[in-house]
């Protein structure tokens, strides 16, 4: 097997090489491949890698190896691989500075194109707690939507369960290999949510054992993942703040429920509101208005395509190939063989049917809502 997977998984295995220098080697020597096969003087030129990491590289064929028996045990597992570098790899992770360079999962990554809420909380809530969420999700589930959390102990897996119960797919995070779930009093509620349509998700191989260090590494997907984070109960420390923080570090929108000021689990929801790190939310109508989104069960994905041009169409097949599902108007040009005034009068009518939007650096993108139907629309065309 020699392919970009295998270079890329490879290069996670190596120590010191986090998500951040990681994605920082690929877009200075253009992929993973050619990151390995870099002279070692030429390596050392990018902040952060010194001989030792660039030894490793050197004796690259320990990591393939590792990287081929870990392919190899995903496919035994039935566990798919994503890639940074990959079409379907998340689109709001890629927005964050440390993404992971390889998610593994199980489940149906697709629902991660719909609007995103994080719910996440303390692991001992009292009965307030489990009382806002079944009163939020009895609101939560005529809208078109999924929900994040990590299936810990509850309000993480109480939020799963209520997603489930309420028809909305739900993605569960994990600090650990897919084929150990944890914790295991859960591998029960993490086969009904791959039952249900929704996703086990994890930066981890096969066989990694759950440890302390992999819950804020895990906090992190979360957040990224998300379009908003929920809190619901939290004390002043712990895994939900951190999420919160996070969250904010990538520009999403954090909102946290108000409780008992005589109740520790409402510390950290008061603190982020008075810090103003959080907005109040009271009910699932707060959520939505905050976000300005269309939710209603007429969302994006059950909408007509409207008509399409045959530039049009051409525009759109291009762009489901891309990386990131964008192109700038040269390559478009180049790739479409049309002359600048026909491509720039189709873009705009993209632009206007709401399914492309302009980018920076005169590039164009479809818009994340759109790409179920329009994958499903251009499968057989």
């Amino acid at each position: 097997m020699n392919s970009p997977k295998l270079y890329e998984v490879a290069l996670t295995l190596i120590p010191k090489i986090g998500s951040i220098l990681g994605r920082q080697l690929i877009q200075a020597f253009g992929s993973a491949e050619k990151v390995f096969s870099t002279p070692p003087g030429k390596l050392r030129s990018v902040p952060g890698i010194g001989k030792r990491i660039s030894d490793e590289l050197h004796h690259k064929e320990q990591w393939l190896r590792k990287a081929h028996n870990i392919i190899e045990q995903c496919r035994k597992l039935g566990i798919q691989i994503t890639t940074i570098t990959s079409s379907d790899y998340p689109y709001r992770l890629k927005e964050i500075p440390d993404a992971p360079l390889v998610l593994y999962y199980t489940g149906n990554l697709e629902i991660l194109n719909r609007p995103a809420v994080a719910i996440v909380g303390t692991r001992k809530p009292s009965g307030y707690g489990y009382y806002f969420l079944d009163s939020f999700f009895n609101d939560l589930k005529q809208y078109s939507l999924i929900t994040l959390s990590g299936l810990a102990y509850g309000i993480d897996v109480y939020a799963h369960q209520k997603s489930i119960d309420s028809g909305i797919p739900t993605a569960a995070v994990l600090a650990g290999g897919l084929n150990q779930i944890y914790p295991p009093d859960h591998i029960k509620i993490a086969k009904i949510i791959l039952k249900n349509s929704g996703l086990l998700l994890t930066e981890s191989p096969p066989y990694t054992q759950t440890h302390p260090a992999l819950f804020p590494a895990r906090n992190r997907i979360i957040a990224g993942l998300s379009d908003v984070v929920v809190v619901v109960e939290a004390r002043k420390k712990g895994g939900a703040l951190i999420t919160a923080r996070l969250a904010n570090d990538y520009n999403r929108e954090v909102m946290a429920v108000p409780g008992s000021v005589f109740h520790d689990t409402s510390e950290g929801c008061h603190l982020l509101i008075k810090t103003q790190q959080a907005h109040l939310l009271e009910q699932a109508e707060d959520l939505v208005r905050l976000m300005g989104w269309d939710l209603s069960p007429a969302s994006h994905e059950e909408k007509k395509l409207p008509a399409l041009s045959p530039t049009e169409r051409q525009i759109i097949k291009l762009l489901l190939k891309a990386p990131d599902y964008r192109m700038s108007t040269e390559a478009l040009s180049l790739h479409s063989e049309q002359l600048f005034p026909e491509l720039y009068a189709s873009l705009l009518q993209l632009e206007v049917k709401g399914v492309l939007q302009a980018q920076a650096g005169n590039s164009y993108q479809i818009i994340p809502q759109w790409l179920p139907i329009l994958k499903r629309h251009f499968t057989d065309s």
